[in-house]
């Protein structure tokens, strides 16, 4: 609510203004393409369209596809409806902290361990970093000693003149793992 204050006729329209990942919602979505709010910027922990605006567009996950198919099998929403043939934010973060998850078990079953104890667990997800990282489709997994994760690709997103979410090509964070 504060952010419809500022974007509304009493403040000048090229007045920038910038907001983290709650402006990037589906309901918001809809008010800044039927507002043209041109001014408006913020930033997101993942876009669906960020593999092809950085250059890795050949290598895009299958994930992206998957979703479509699974589910808008018969293809009947309009192209790019979020929750049926687009995926969102939230849908790819929970997609990579499943991923983290299953590889740090992995790990844990690999070293010998019969079961995953939860300490196991945060170890071996702790040594997710550097050369040991993974690729999510939201960018690198990487955890720090403190189980945070380390240099977290973000981007930033803006609504165009047609009233769109564009998202800017700048690389903030490890988007690509390298190999």
């Amino acid at each position: 609510s504060d952010a419809s204050t500022l974007l509304s006729n009493e403040f000048p329209n090229n007045l920038p203004v910038l907001g983290g990942n709650a402006l990037y919602e589906n309901e918001y979505s809809d008010t800044a393409h039927n507002s043209g709010f041109t001014h408006l910027y913020f930033t997101a922990s993942a876009y669906p369209d960020e593999w092809g605006i950085l250059g890795y567009g050949d290598q895009t996950p299958l994930f992206f596809s998957d979703y479509h198919i699974y589910f808008d099998p018969n293809s009947q929403h309009f192209p790019g409806v979020y929750g049926f043939n687009r995926t969102d934010m939230d849908v790819m973060l929970s997609y990579d902290a499943t991923l983290a998850m299953l590889s740090g078990c992995n790990m844990v079953l690999s070293s010998g361990n019969q079961s995953v104890t939860p300490g196991d667990l945060n170890l071996e997800l702790r040594s997710l970093n550097g050369a040991n990282a993974i690729q999510g489709v939201s960018g690198q997994i990487s955890f720090g000693p403190d189980g945070d994760p380390i240099n977290k690709a973000l981007v930033l997103l803006h609504v165009d003149a047609q009233g769109h979410i564009q998202m800017d090509p700048t690389k903030l964070g490890q988007f690509k793992k390298d190999t």
